[in-house]
Formats: C-alpha cells, structure tokens, sequence
C-alpha cells in the first residue's frame, strides 16, 4: 500500500531526505485517519523493506478483532494511489518478535533485502498530530502487543510466547463475553422500559374513554302522555 520512493529510484536521484520524510507522514497521517474509522488502533506499523514480501506493506493491529473485521470488509476492493487495497488478516501478532532490532539500532547488515521487518520510525511532530503515544523500539512495559485484533495464529515467540498469546486470548474473550452481557442486559432494560411506556399509554386511553362517557348529556325524563284526540269534549257549562 506504501509507494516507497526508494523502491522507485529515489536514491539515484539524491532527494532531499525532508522531503522523503514529509512524503511518508503525510500517507501516514492519511491512512491513520482513514483507519481509525474502523476501529481503535493499537499500533500502525509500515514497512521501509525493499525485499518482494515486504516492500511497501504495512500492519495495523486494533484494540479487538472487531474493528480488524470490519476494516478488512470496509477496505478490500478499494484504491489508493490509483493502486487496489489487498488486506488480509495478518499472521504476525508480535510486533516486537518481528522487528529487525539491528535496523532500530542502524546496523542491519542486511540492508532493505531483510527478511525481518524494517518499521519505518515515526517523528514526535506526526504522533503529536495524531495524538499518540511516540512509539518504542523495546518491548512494552506490562506486556506486549500480541492477541489484539487484527493479528491471528503467528509462529513468534516461542512456548513462552505461546502462553501469553494463551492469556491474553483468555483476557480478550473475557472481556468479548463481558460486552456482550451488559449489552444483552441493556437490551432487557429498553424492553421494560418500552412495555412501561405501552403500559401508561393504555392507561391513558382508558382514562380518557372514561372522561369522555362522564362528560355526556343525560337523558331527559319522559313527559306527560300526549292528549287522546278521539275522547269526548267536556260537556258545557249550566
């Protein structure tokens, strides 16, 4: 997805680094924003290999797997640059087992061609801007990035990895089953409170049906039988 400059001849050319830095943080900051709209990010990383696997990918890991789902749908079959978006779930799931340590320390020997990744630093002016953390070369203190959205299976890490990939997917579907409940029971405590609201509705047309019977007229009593046109007239005075 990354158009590196240095996979296209930019070396030859001796352009201005600032203007290769400002070239890779402006798609940086598009591509964060466009992605944070899925999901919240954990950690974007993108790559500065020149080897065939590597060249111009980059990984973005979200805090759960449903905001990796639902940028894997929003973005295959998109363009950027005039070029197709092919995401996929990605194996890796340990940033910090997949980096080259001898490129964060500028003395890979392997140069763009390592099979590790190369993660292209991002400058304290551009985290600023997105407001995040700058990240670290070293492992993060109180765990590490593995078993968060966005990553599934991996080979890094070794047994030691593999019971913390344990724990925190024991911790994530804790916390799955935790939502689904609360919102489970949110949803109990709409439905009583529509059924209360149907409820005082009746009530109210019941109540106005009643109003509305008292407020009628009474009948009018009957009056006297009508006079009886084929009787006798009174006889005449003496």
């Amino acid at each position: 997805m990354y158009q590196n400059p240095m996979a296209q001849g930019a070396a030859a050319l001796n352009i201005d680094p600032k203007l290769l830095k400002d070239h890779f943080e402006e798609f940086y900051e598009d591509v964060f924003e466009e992605f944070s709209q899925y999901g919240k990010i954990d950690a974007m990383h993108v790559m500065d290999n020149l080897s065939d696997q590597l060249v111009g990918n980059m990984y973005c890991m979200y805090e759960d797997e449903e905001g990796a789902a639902k940028a894997l749908t929003a973005l295959n079959g998109r363009f950027y640059a005039g070029r197709p978006i092919m995401a996929e779930f990605s194996p890796v799931t340990d940033f910090h087992e997949a980096r080259c340590r001898q490129f964060d320390e500028a003395i890979c020997n392997r140069g763009p061609q390592c099979n590790f990744m190369h993660i292209k630093p991002l400058s304290r002016e551009l985290c600023r801007r997105l407001r995040i953390e700058p990240p670290s070369t070293g492992r993060p203190k109180g765990g590490d990035d593995r078993g968060k959205g966005g990553g599934g299976g991996g080979g890094y890490g070794g047994q030691e990895g593999g019971r913390d990939r344990d724990r925190d997917r024991d911790r994530h579907d804790e916390r799955r089953s935790s939502r689904r409940d609360e919102e489970r029971r949110s949803e109990r405590r709409d439905g009583e409170r529509r059924e209360e609201r149907r409820s005082e509705r009746r009530d109210e047309r019941r109540s106005e049906r009643r109003d509305e019977r008292r407020g009628e007229p009474a009948a009018a009593p009957p009056g006297p039988p009508p006079a009886d046109s084929g009787a006798a007239p009174p006889p005449p005075a003496q």
